[in-house]
């Protein structure tokens, strides 16, 4: 065993691996990183997908608010003029005939 101090106390250095052992961890290691970086990736990808639905939809809301607003000023317009209340007011017509 091959120790290293730091100051007065020994610290013993871990075995070093084989080549087989190496390996083995790493392959070990890939498939889990595999299933955790596919679950992330889809994770990612429902994310993006929902930004792009909810930015579909606003712009579809948009459009349906901008069209009824439009015809709502259209319809304004097409009323004829509007009369103030100061003309057609009871109040207004009891002040001329005092007069």
């Amino acid at each position: 065993v091959i120790c290293e101090k730091i100051g007065d106390i020994p610290i013993a250095k871990p075995p070093i691996p084989i080549d087989n052992q190496i390996e083995t961890t790493i392959t070990s290691n890939e498939t889990l990183n595999i299933d955790q970086e596919r679950r992330l990736l889809h994770e990612i990808i429902d994310k993006e997908d929902k930004k792009l639905w909810r930015q579909r939809i606003r712009q579809r809301h948009q459009a349906e608010r901008k069209k009824l607003k439009e015809e709502r000023k259209k319809l304004s317009q097409s009323n004829g003029p509007k009369i103030s209340l100061k003309e057609n007011s009871s109040d207004s017509n009891i002040a001329d005939e005092s007069d």
